[in-house]
């Protein structure tokens, strides 16, 4: 597996609620992306099969997020079973 870049697109998210994690490179089976708050404590998971993941910026209970900065990290899982982690990014909501 190889990953050549994560995107997140659009960032901030704004009306739609929606963004989009999208992992370039070769051999993708999935993505997980966790999101966290300032204080470092875990507030979504969400995870897709192939290369991209709709991000609905909800909480872990379904409620929708609320306008901040978060933390974000993905975790790409290969093929081949092994996993590539992101550098922690950050995430602006803005409705």
């Amino acid at each position: 597996m190889t990953v050549r870049e994560i995107k997140l697109s659009p960032n901030p998210v704004k009306s739609t609620h929606l963004a989009t994690f999208r992992a370039e490179g070769s051999g993708i089976a999935g993505l997980k992306v966790e999101v966290f708050n300032l204080e470092g404590m875990k507030v979504s998971e969400e995870e897709a099969s192939g290369n991209t993941l709709r991000f609905y910026a909800v909480d872990n209970k379904g409620r929708p997020l609320a306008n901040g900065v978060y933390l974000y990290v993905v975790r790409v899982r290969g093929f081949d079973g092994r996993e590539y982690v992101s550098e922690v990014r950050k995430l602006v909501i803005m409705r």
